[in-house]
């Protein structure tokens, strides 16, 4: 008999998609569909690891709270069991017809970075990746 191991639990963090919104409420339904978690990151939240938000164990609240304006793209940052899933779960979010132009998977580099400092390299990058387009 094979033992199976138990995978980690994928999460996925949504900052910008609400619950409230269409496309939120949307996305959600098929996360939750594929039996993946997702937690929405509130502006408050922005100065949280990367791991703390995703609750991946090691990571505690830093214990301040973001008092600044409000980041203006939607993003979606991934904690995903391995890359076919992640090709599957992208695949499904694009015959749903949901695009979320900034993404990120966390890495051991990342997950300990405040979320904001993730959201600012994503921005950098999509905007060095879209000049010209």
């Amino acid at each position: 008999m094979k033992a199976h191991i138990r995978p980690e639990n994928e999460v996925f963090l949504l900052y910008k998609l609400s619950e409230d919104s269409e496309k939120g409420k949307k996305l959600r339904e098929v996360l939750s569909q594929m039996n993946i978690e997702s937690v929405s990151i509130t502006d408050d939240m922005l100065l949280e690891s990367v791991g703390f938000c995703a609750k991946m164990d090691g990571f505690t609240s830093c214990g301040n709270i973001y008092d600044g304006e409000s980041l203006p793209y939607e993003m979606m940052v991934m904690k995903i069991a391995s890359r076919n899933r992640l090709n599957e779960v992208l695949t499904r979010l694009q015959k749903e017809g949901l695009r979320v132009e900034r993404k990120a998977v966390i890495t051991p580099t990342n997950r300990g970075w405040p979320f904001c400092q993730l959201y600012e390299e994503v921005c950098k990058e999509h905007e060095l990746m879209t000049r010209g387009s």
